[in-house]
């Protein structure tokens, strides 16, 4: 599977995305960080499946921030 990877920076912006989103509630940032780490360690389907699913969970009532999230993706686990 060749995955396009996202620079560090790309990584750090975004999260400072959902920081700023979620000044009040650090639980989500801290979700958020830990479901990107499992992504990028993810090595089967399934586990990818599963933390995509985690993710668009969390941010279920942010649509922006779902589709930001999608270019940390290889384009077939993306969403149309």
């Amino acid at each position: 599977m060749i995955i396009k990877r996202q620079s560090a920076r790309d990584v750090l912006e975004y999260l400072q995305i959902v920081l700023n989103r979620f000044p009040d509630n650090r639980e989500i940032y801290d979700k958020i960080t830990k479901l990107l780490k499992d992504l990028r360690l993810a090595r089967l389907r399934s586990t990818y499946n599963d933390v995509i699913s985690k993710v668009l969970y969390v941010l279920r009532d942010h649509q922006d921030l779902r589709v930001d999230f999608a270019a940390f993706l290889p384009a077939r686990y993306r969403e149309d």
